[in-house]
């Protein structure tokens, strides 16, 4: 089984994409999810050569920020450093990036949380209070649904069917 781990701890693929972002699940023992494999091969930086940007630091505006942290914290797992006053950072594994094409003054960022398997990871997501908004909806490049954290943030989640570059960073 494939993991991918920081500071010591595992994590599953749950990931979080929009802007750059890729926010990992949880532990594997929580879900039992494997990353899949990347199946692209681009990429301008020569081998053990370091990229000049070394992270994304990603932003979600809410409403309900303490509660929407809890939320990350403990349904989730992930692991956060407190930046002060329970601010808390959550560390992220590396993450994708990717252009869509947008119509004059409509462009936008969004973020989307992936997974590898989708019904098992919105059963553990209502487990801790999250609502479906959306029900799942085949796409051909993915399995796409919403939901909204116990606090109403709203974000989208897939299960990817399409080439990713998760272990190319």
């Amino acid at each position: 089984m494939n993991r991918t781990t920081m500071n010591g701890a595992s994590f599953a693929s749950l990931a979080l994409i929009g802007f750059g972002a890729l926010l990992i699940a949880g532990p594997i023992h929580r879900r039992g999810c494997t990353i899949r494999p990347a199946r692209c091969d681009y990429s301008p930086v020569p081998p053990g050569a370091r990229p000049m940007i070394t992270g994304v630091h990603t932003l979600i505006y809410t409403r309900h920020a303490e509660q929407d942290r809890a939320f990350f914290r403990d349904a989730l797992g992930w692991p956060a450093v407190d930046a002060g006053q329970g601010w808390l950072i959550f560390a992220m594994p590396p993450g994708e990036l990717a252009f869509h094409p947008a119509d004059e003054g409509e462009e936008l960022h969004r973020v989307w949380l992936m997974c590898d398997s989708i019904g098992p990871t919105l059963d553990l997501l209502r487990s801790h209070g999250a609502r479906e908004i959306e029900p799942v909806a085949d796409h051909g490049w993915g399995l796409v649904s919403s939901l909204e954290t116990p606090a109403g943030t709203r974000l989208s989640i897939y299960e990817p069917r399409h080439p990713t570059a998760l272990d190319r960073a």
